[in-house]
């Protein structure tokens, strides 16, 4: 956990410079990031793939580059998983994985972790079951 920490206080300073051309040049709908995993929301695909491309391009001035094995443009009507969380316009939903994950995980000390996280993606219902599960 410590390196964790480190990658991504790393992260953070070095991509502050991306994080400012994203949001103050190049101005996506919506951008966000996490260590080095981001999204970019553009209102159609020709002005995201030339956002892409300026990112890109400000990542290698950064000495860094894009993993092409999750470099995805596609319709936000299709969904996007992203840190666990599989998310659609009109919602969102931990992976399943992640759902398994918490079921074998879910302690006396990490439980409220968990249901705030179950609480922040997923529906009333999939929190109770979790709640009297754990119970």
């Amino acid at each position: 956990p410590i390196g964790n920490l480190t990658s991504q206080i790393m992260s953070n300073i070095y991509l502050n410079e991306f994080d400012r051309c994203m949001v103050h040049q190049l101005k996506p709908l919506a951008y966000m990031r996490y260590g080095d995993d981001w999204l970019c929301f553009m209102p159609n695909r020709a002005a995201l793939l030339c956002v892409r491309d300026k990112a890109i391009n400000r990542l290698g001035q950064l000495s860094m580059c894009i993993n092409q094995k999750v470099d995805v443009v596609k319709p936000v009507n299709a969904g996007v998983s992203y840190l666990g969380v599989d998310i659609w316009p009109t919602g969102r939903r931990l992976q399943l994985s992640v759902r398994r994950r918490i079921d074998e995980r879910i302690t006396s000390e990490n439980a409220a972790s968990y249901l705030a996280l179950i609480a922040a993606h997923e529906k009333t219902k999939r929190t109770k079951e979790i709640f009297w599960k754990f119970l």
